[in-house]
């Protein structure tokens, strides 16, 4: 039966979450609630509501919560209201202090737990009516001392006789009130410990009074009970009395005992337990926690006891909230575990990571408690970090942001695991001896360059070792090797080298000003590994900047090749385009076959163009000094034509220029469109001024083709209804990195470089190109070119260009080496893969060997080998090497060098150490199997 529905709560609060958590528990528990949001209606509502409880935050947004206090308690109506402030954990106690004193009856501090607040409510309404119960008549409290179930007594002070007592102290003793009434209890012989009765009696002579003390008691059978004793003087009638009671607790004792010897029992099994183990008690603090949760986090018990250290203190500020979510979700649910991981406190103020598994056993007499069984995981997340930051910074390292930027984000990532407040990363160069820095972030210091010979990364570099000093061994190993150190001293200092095939470059390093244990040799490991991913990056960093240098090189000359190179992104892009589109075509169901065979003929053909592309980057600056030479092949005009309208076609409707008409003009018929040269070029300048003609004009007309040829030239056309050029303009667009003046550069943008490729492009084929254009009307941008018909033994096989467009031989012919036994020395799976596939129909057998060791475990039977494709790149050899080696065991065994690097100059650098032949990746299998055909 529901005993509070007659008890009535006011809850001032303006946090609509607490005070509706607080309006549901209490409706639970049965309490008539009201709730107001600040002063005014909490004024309001008190006078018609007339509550028994005031529940009331100290601070509101129209009022002072202690000011509020005062107000209620000075209205003679409210003055009796029972009044518990609210406020939160950082609250001052000054605060708690000056509400307690304007009259405010108790506080609680928020958060708590729901238990233990419905208790205190509990208490405050016992508190309420203990009150409205000292209010009632003499006649009524004399019912109350009659039925009280406390043994109560009223001992005359002056001649210590009894002068009256209630049924229950009857029931206890065994004597009657006829007996007990103008005794002592001397007389009724009542005291065991006589020094107790005094103590009381000197107690009381001094004003003061005794509560809920502890003593045993002779009843009038002779048997002892053991009473919560307690007991005033007061004053009635002019006369004083003293008014004692006595509260049974003989069986609770019993029972204390018992459970005692329980948690003994319990206590020895825990104590005992691999697993740490901690009691929370319902005021939310450790009521045990085992020697093994000590040891975890290194305090002692009278550590969290002497300084009244909570669970909740020792909880990381982040965490604390979701971990208190679920505790009120097992308090509001009992039968439910809850595991969850969060941070805890050690000793040394680190953070440790524990997983905790929540039990609620509330319930059970014996223990009274939330039981939380946990272990230490810091470890594994460690592990788990790490790999998630070697990670991030691997995909940074792919996605080839500059140096700059990956260092940053190394930093970032890093910081994630330790210390990086003080970073730098410096490279070595030796022919200075001194150190320059990449990024640098210090509290103290900041370098650009510094000598090797006075600084710890200079020690780290020239002896290619990792150092993790403290400012003792600083000065140590400065003594040691005669450093004239520069800088601030560090507490801590780590430092890595950054190794590039074996040499190294540079130094990574961290340090802390403060912590002289900031680093450890987890630090160590985990810095040698992104040092690792580093000078990986750096590796691929450094040949990229080659390509930079030798961009930067060719436009102090302003050769067409700075053009390609500054161009080269969209260069790629754009077959990479056609490919990627027409792969995709290719998945299409119900393509017909001339449509299928049609797109796999231009994914063949942008395929070759990308392959062109890469391998002629460093080889276009060739193309003014004459020195470069030119892919003369049969071009089919009408195909290529055909290619270049479809993949305008698609940049039209990409751009949604649903306005513009593309057309083609082929003068020849098919069949007889075929001549001799580059077609790569010819593609390339047709798309560039396809993409220019797109670029300036919004709507109207595109058409492009060529004219009959004459007199051995045959001339390209692309027309235009584009903005047009001024004639001012129209000779400097050639020239590299020059634009017309448009008026929007942002609707237009581009380099400037694509007709700049253009002209040298075509100047490169024996032609010239020309524009004529009226602004507002459109441009006609013309190129001609040497038209030869098409020999097919006009290039030599030994000036084929390395571009990984070799004529391809018949398909049809079939290659049997049974009895043949070929190595394939290849150290990726996917190409290893590919080759096997390849080579799997020609009965020959195959040997792998994934390095250079592999190979070298071959040399004793080399004798037995006919063929050898070796891969010039390998993790643990130079190929180059490998082939004198092979060569000066067996000089007759061919040696087929591969490399995906395809630079100008491999195929020399490949025949002068030995090597029989050469094929660049992507390795196409026609031409692969016609290459062995020749040395098997």
């Amino acid at each position: 039966m529901n005993t509070n529905n007659d008890f009535k709560i006011l809850v001032v609060d303006d946090d609509a979450v607490l005070r509706s958590i607080i309006e549901t528990l209490l409706i639970k528990a049965g309490y008539l609630v009201k709730t107001a949001v600040d002063g005014a209606e909490c004024m309001r509502t008190i006078a018609r509501f007339q509550p028994d409880l005031l529940l009331l935050d100290v601070i509101l947004p129209d009022a002072d919560g202690i000011e509020l206090c005062q107000l209620i308690k000075a209205d003679p109506v409210l003055a009796s209201t029972f009044i518990i402030l609210i406020s939160g954990i950082k609250t001052e106690t000054d605060n708690i202090a000056d509400g307690l004193e304007t009259g405010a009856d108790g506080y609680l501090i928020k958060p708590f737990i729901p238990r233990e607040f419905l208790a205190r409510i509990k208490s405050a309404k016992r508190v309420v009516i203990a009150e409205k119960v000292l209010r009632l008549s003499e006649e009524k409290f004399a019912i109350a001392f009659r039925s009280a179930s406390q043994a109560i007594a009223i001992t005359r002070v002056s001649d210590g006789l009894i002068h009256d007592v209630n049924e229950s102290f009857a029931m206890l003793t065994g004597y009657t009130l006829a007996e007990a009434v103008g005794k002592t209890t001397i007389e009724l012989n009542l005291w065991v410990n006589e020094d107790n009765r005094k103590m009381v009696v000197s107690t009381l002579n001094d004003g003061g009074k005794v509560s809920a003390m502890e003593f045993q008691f002779r009843v009038k059978n002779g048997t002892f009970i053991i009473g919560l004793f307690s007991c005033e003087i007061i004053t009635v009638h002019d006369d004083s009395y003293i008014l004692s009671s006595i509260t049974d607790v003989t069986e609770i004792i019993r029972k204390e005992q018992l459970l005692i010897q329980s948690e003994t029992r319990f206590k020895l099994l825990i104590e005992n337990s691999p697993d740490a183990i901690a009691l929370i008690g319902s005021d939310g603090g450790f009521k045990y926690i085992s020697n093994s949760a000590l040891r975890m986090f290194g305090y002692t018990a009278e550590d969290l006891k002497s300084d009244n250290i909570s669970p909740a203190e020792l909880t990381h500020h982040d965490d604390l909230p979701f971990v208190l979510v679920f505790l009120n979700d097992l308090l509001q649910n009992p039968e439910k575990v809850i595991t969850c991981q969060y941070r805890f406190r050690h000793k040394n103020q680190s953070w440790r990571w524990i997983e905790s598994t929540f039990t609620n056993l509330f319930a059970e007499p014996a223990i009274e408690a939330i039981v939380i069984n946990f272990h230490d995981i810091t470890d594994r997340k460690r592990s788990e970090k790490i790999q998630n930051v070697l990670y991030t910074i691997a995909k940074a390292a792919v996605s080839n942001p500059n140096i700059e930027e990956f260092l940053t984000i190394t930093r970032e990532q890093l910081s994630l695991l330790l210390d990086t407040t003080n970073f730098f990363v410096a490279f070595y160069r030796k022919e200075t001896q001194t150190l320059r820095r990449a990024i640098w972030i210090d509290e103290k210091d900041k370098y650009e360059e510094w000598k090797a010979e006075n600084s710890l990364s200079g020690l780290v570099v020239q002896k290619g070792i990792t150092l993790l000093l403290t400012r003792e061994e600083i000065d140590k190993i400065a003594e040691e090797n005669g450093l004239t150190l520069m800088g601030t001293r560090a507490a801590c200092w780590l430092g890595v080298p950054l190794v590039i095939n074996e040499i190294v470059i540079g130094a990574m390093v961290v340090q802390s000003y403060t912590d002289p244990a900031a680093y450890d040799k987890t630090s160590v490991g985990l810095m040698e590994m992104i040092a690792h991913e580093l000078s990986l990056y750096i590796e691929r960093d450094m040949a990229g900047k080659e390509l930079i240098a030798a961009k930067e090189k060719a436009e102090q000359s302003d050769l067409l090749k700075s053009a390609f190179l500054a161009n080269m992104s969209h260069e790629i892009r754009t077959p990479m385009n056609s490919i990627v589109g027409f792969a995709g075509m290719l998945t299409d169901p119900d393509l017909t076959a001339s449509e299928r065979e049609k797109y796999s003929w231009i994914v063949k053909s942008r395929s070759d163009d990308l392959l062109h592309i890469i391998n002629d980057i460093l080889d276009i600056s060739r193309i003014e000094s004459g020195n470069a030479t030119i892919d003369n092949r049969e071009v089919r005009i009408n195909n290529l034509l055909d290619e270049v309208e479809t993949v305008t076609k698609q940049k039209i409707q990409r751009t949604n220029k649903t306005h513009l008409a593309l057309s083609c003009k082929k003068s020849l018929r098919t069949g007889k469109d075929v001549f001799q040269s580059d077609p790569y070029i010819i593609r390339q300048v047709l798309f560039n001024l396809l993409d220019n003609a797109l670029k300036f004009t919004i709507a109207g007309s595109i058409s492009c083709g060529y004219n009959h040829p004459e007199n051995g030239m045959i001339t390209f056309f692309v027309t235009d209804t584009g903005i047009g050029i001024s004639p001012e303009n129209q000779e400097m667009v050639f020239k590299t990195f020059r634009q017309a003046d448009v008026s929007d550069h942002h609707q237009y943008g581009g380099t400037g470089l694509g007709l700049a490729i253009c002209k040298g492009s075509v100047e490169l084929l024996g032609g010239e190109i020309w524009l004529e254009s009226i602004p507002g009307k459109g441009s006609t941008f013309s190129f001609s070119v040497p038209y030869k018909p098409y020999n097919a033994q006009i290039t030599p096989k030994h000036e084929r260009r390395l571009t990984g467009v070799i004529p391809q031989p018949d398909t049809s012919e079939t290659f049997q080496w049974q009895g043949k036994r070929l190595v394939l020395v290849e150290d990726e799976p996917s190409n290893m893969e590919f080759l096997k596939i390849v080579l799997s129909h020609t009965g020959a057998e195959i040997i792998f060997a994934w390095n250079g060791n592999d190979l070298r475990n071959l040399y004793p039977v080399l004798d037995t080998i006919d063929l050898i494709l070796l891969d010039m790149r390998l993790p643990d050899s130079n190929g180059w090497a490998l082939v004198k080696e092979i060569k000066a065991i067996r000089k007759n065994i061919p040696v087929i060098a591969q490399t995906a690097f395809a630079m100008s100059g491999d195929k020399e650098k490949s025949l002068a150490a030995g090597c029989d032949d050469y094929i660049s990746k992507p390795i196409a299998k026609p031409a692969l199997l016609q290459m062995l055909s020749r040395y098997l």
